[in-house]
């Protein structure tokens, strides 16, 4: 696609009892080398001085305020919000973010290479540590070779403050209603109707980071799983459907064998010799089952007292994933396509932010 004017950029900023900080969010994005054409704050219940900060910045900048008498979510804000906009494309500003000078010029600047959905890079700050660049855990992702939808539903890779297609948000239907994880939701839906990708090389986003930030009372897993379910029930997708079910094995383990009813794997292939070549010595009888997308799936404790999972492409030898359940997690330790397996590794800035250790001296 070819534009001959920048398309139009309307920002969402959701906010709940935000006083403290919503000034620095707007006066951040009055700083912007490219002015943006349109700014909605959804108030999303505040008992603070919030909208009064708000509604001061409306001779500066183009802003729209909508408020609700009660909180309705940061994600149902974000939709609300969106329905009032008339420019091209939706920028999401969080309203304790704020972002760097060249944020939206950048961001464009990708949307017409690839318009559809961009994703920035960010930094993570707070008072006490300020500005810290993010280790690129989640900048390897996506990797190259593999389809974006395959990827995107094996773990999310769209940073908070991404930029896309008002028209191909309708389109899609827009935000709806999960526990968690509601951008992500909407990120797979926008992949995979086909919407082009591209992702900032530099981090011109600045994430605040806090204890209240991260909510550790939420069982991200669980609320994965509900997000994967409802694409794998509503995809006609062959691969996509097997990507999700990998990303559920990611999360669930080997309790994911009691989503299978018990199958007799390929009368060709006795079960315990393909795991014995993979040493592994079962010391009870294998759950086997078979899952139609995936193969083979065989849960199983070894001579170590470990529990293993491996799956096998249906009626070969050919190891689809295998790995090992720990305490805290289920760790891969094969897998045919690198591009799929999930990172776990905590940046280290955030978790000396949300004081979970200490900092690198």
């Amino acid at each position: 696609m070819e534009f001959t004017q920048d398309p139009s950029v309307g920002v969402i900023i959701p906010v709940k009892d935000g006083a403290r900080f919503i000034d620095q969010a707007l006066a951040s994005l009055k700083a912007q080398t490219h002015p943006v054409q349109q700014v909605v704050v959804v108030d999303d219940g505040s008992s603070d001085e919030t909208m009064e900060k708000v509604k001061a910045w409306q001779h500066i900048l183009p802003v729209v305020t909508l408020s609700n008498s009660k909180a309705r979510g940061i994600w149902a804000a974000r939709k609300q919000g969106i329905e009032v906009l008339e420019t091209d494309t939706v920028l999401q500003l969080d309203a304790d973010d704020f972002v760097l000078p060249e944020h939206v010029a950048k961001m464009l600047q990708l949307y017409r290479e690839a318009p559809g959905l961009v994703s920035p890079v960010q930094f993570f700050w707070n008072e006490q540590y300020g500005l810290r660049e993010s280790e690129p855990v989640k900048w390897k992702l996506p990797g190259n070779g593999t389809p974006l939808l395959q990827q995107i539903v094996i773990q999310n890779y769209v940073s908070v403050g991404a930029m896309y297609s008002r028209e191909l948000y309708l389109s899609v239907g827009g935000y709806r209603e999960t526990t968690f994880a509601q951008d992500w939701d909407l990120w797979i839906r926008l992949i995979a109707a086909g919407a082009p990708f591209a992702k900032a090389d530099h981090p011109s986003y600045a994430y605040r980071v806090s204890k209240q930030s991260y909510s550790g009372a939420i069982d991200r897993n669980f609320t994965d799983l509900e997000v994967l379910d409802r694409f794998i029930n509503e995809t006609t997708a062959t691969d996509g459907r097997a990507a999700a079910k990998l990303g559920v094995v990611q999360r669930m383990g080997v309790e994911y064998i009691q989503r299978l009813q018990d199958a007799t794997c390929s009368k060709v292939h006795d079960v315990t010799q393909r795991l014995k070549a993979l040493d592994i010595v079962p010391i009870e009888a294998p759950r086997v089952g078979l899952d139609p997308d995936l193969g083979d799936v065989i849960a199983v404790k070894d001579s170590r007292g470990a529990e293993r999972l491996v799956i096998f492409e249906a009626g070969t030898d050919e190891v689809v994933l295998a790995g090992t359940q720990q305490e805290d997690r289920f760790e891969v330790t094969a897998i045919h396509n690198p591009d799929l397996r999930m990172l776990f590794a905590e940046d280290h800035w955030l978790g000396v932010m949300r004081g979970n250790r200490a900092p690198r001296i």
